[in-house]
């Protein structure tokens, strides 16, 4: 979902909230020119677990996805956000 703010003057991966979380959170994300993004979810041994977004087009702004992830244990979960040109990440904390 995208927000109605002014644009963005860098790209951005803000941290889940909540964090940790037990059942649902919700991840902001920063786009300060159209692009294609990529947002995916990883366990902590780099092993792919969800794909939030894959090649979306989006125009520059600021956007909100949530995750509610029912079959995933606890743990360390990392959040990556890619474009053609930038990688970002942060980690996360699933408790069950």
């Amino acid at each position: 979902q995208r927000s109605a703010e002014a644009v963005p003057e860098q790209w951005a991966l803000e941290q889940n909230y909540p964090n940790p979380f037990n059942s649902e959170t919700g991840i902001a994300f920063a786009v300060p020119q159209a692009d294609r993004v990529t947002l995916k979810i990883y366990d902590i041994h780099g092993s792919e677990v969800a794909t939030l977004m894959q090649e979306v087009p989006v125009a520059a702004g600021r956007y909100q996805v949530r995750w509610n992830p029912t079959k995933l244990a606890s743990g360390a979960y990392l959040c990556v956000l890619q474009t053609p040109s930038s990688r970002l990440l942060r980690k996360m904390v699933l408790l069950r």
